[in-house]
């Protein structure tokens, strides 16, 4: 992704970026990853949401 690619730029030339744009850059990546957690964790919901649905379907009957 291009993030992680910044990233190791960021890495690689740590005279060339400052401390703040690093930050900024570590920051950015983790808002990222905490975005794909949440998806995935409502993904989850969902999906145990179907199951108890179903549990409760065949326990009827």
């Amino acid at each position: 992704s291009k993030l992680k690619e910044h990233m190791q730029y960021c890495m690689d030339h740590p005279d060339e970026i400052s401390k703040l744009a690093k930050v900024k850059a570590q920051v950015s990546e983790v808002k990222g990853v905490m975005m794909e957690n949440i998806e995935k964790v409502l993904d989850r919901g969902e999906k145990i949401e179907l199951l108890v649905d179903k549990t409760e379907n065949l326990r009827s009957q």
